[in-house]
């Protein structure tokens, strides 16, 4: 159980805490209060003074919010039969604030777009290319030292294919197109969020697709 040490019934003094006795004697110390704090817990309202008390709590409700744009203001506090129930409200966040949060969150999912691969069609094929960083790096140097008469046994997700220099420099623009049409995105999105001027218009903007789940309505 926790506990709130309150004052007048409006001024929290101390909590809410889990019963810690030597805790709580050392902010009664402080307040100059000739009280001594039971060791055992107590499970029980407490009265120090006249205007000094200690409530447990029976209760904290906390609503369901959304952290990008919202925030929990409180706890607030009611005061009856000798325990103490509290809540929650939901408030808006500061608009700078949200739109940092989504400047990160859009930035995220660039990069996992950008990582996650493209398909191309090579020799009637259609093969993964791997647009991480490190795996295009890999595509760029061999196409860089190929000539035009070499040919290059490559590794794809769905088949091994021997490629021409040419074929290797479609795969090799198919994955830099991929990359820059991410970015294009990113680009277009922060535009979106530095242009909004309510909270409410950046909630409007779609960062993340949602997921659609086969047989889930």
């Amino acid at each position: 159980m926790q506990y709130l040490l309150v004052e007048n019934k409006q001024t929290v003094l101390l909590g809410p805490i889990f019963w810690r006795h030597r805790f709580i004697q050392t902010e009664l110390d402080d307040l100059d209060i000739d009280y001594t704090v039971p060791p055992v817990e107590p499970n029980a309202y407490l009265k120090i003074t006249d205007n000094i008390e200690i409530y447990p709590i029976t209760e904290l409700l906390t609503p369901q919010y959304d952290p990008t744009f919202e925030q929990l203001a409180g706890p607030f506090w009611n005061f009856d039969n000798q325990v103490a129930t509290g809540h929650y409200t939901v408030v808006s966040k500061e608009l700078d604030a949200v739109k940092n949060e989504l400047r990160s969150l859009t930035a995220a999912e660039r990069y996992r777009k950008e990582v996650a691969g493209v398909q191309v069609t090579v020799q009637d094929t259609t093969v993964t290319v791997d647009t991480s960083r490190d795996g295009r790096n890999i595509f760029v140097q061999k196409y860089t030292l190929m000539t035009d008469a070499d040919t290059v046994q490559w590794k794809f997700p769905e088949t091994w294919l021997t490629l021409t220099r040419s074929e290797l420099g479609v795969v090799v623009a198919a994955g830099a197109a991929h990359v820059q049409s991410q970015f294009d995105w990113e680009s277009a999105i922060v535009t979106q969020i530095n242009s909004a001027t309510t909270v409410d218009e950046l909630q409007s903007i779609v960062i993340v697709e949602p997921v659609n789940i086969p047989g889930v309505v």
